[in-house]
């Protein structure tokens, strides 16, 4: 790890959905999971990487910054492939995808009666809402 990288701690929490459509969040995950896959499909019939942000990130149905997210996600895996020949090159997939989202632009936490409340945008004008589940451990 180089000293410009940061270790992040990652905390999984039920989601409690008290407004909005939960399948949204299903629908949202498959939409990652086919953006993530398109990057791999072009870049493997020889596009150029600006061309495939540019394309993917306008054809995503997702908020713009996920979109970017995925697409981040998906040319690190295939820098680790093209940059270590035992990494294993990066295939599709057909199961859904984790959202990838920038706090406040696709997501926002918030304290309201001693919960912890979230507002996700799964697509953009389309809002899921509700509160996380868990214990104070």
């Amino acid at each position: 790890m180089t000293q410009t990288q940061a270790l992040t701690k990652t905390l999984v929490f039920p989601l409690d959905v008290q407004s909005g459509n939960e399948s949204l969040l299903h629908d949202a995950r498959l939409e990652c999971r086919r953006v993530f896959n398109e990057v791999l499909r072009l870049n493997y019939d020889g596009w150029g990487w600006n061309e495939i942000e540019d394309v993917v990130e306008q054809n995503a149905d997702l908020v713009q910054n996920t979109a970017q997210r995925v697409i981040d996600k998906a040319f690190d895996a295939l820098d680790n492939y093209y940059d270590n020949d035992d990494w294993g090159r990066p295939w599709y997939k057909h199961e859904t995808f984790p959202l990838r989202m920038n706090y406040s632009e696709g997501y926002n936490l918030f304290l309201e009666d001693e919960a912890v409340r979230f507002r996700i945008s799964t697509k953009p004008y389309n809002h899921v809402k509700g509160k996380l589940r868990g214990t104070q451990d």
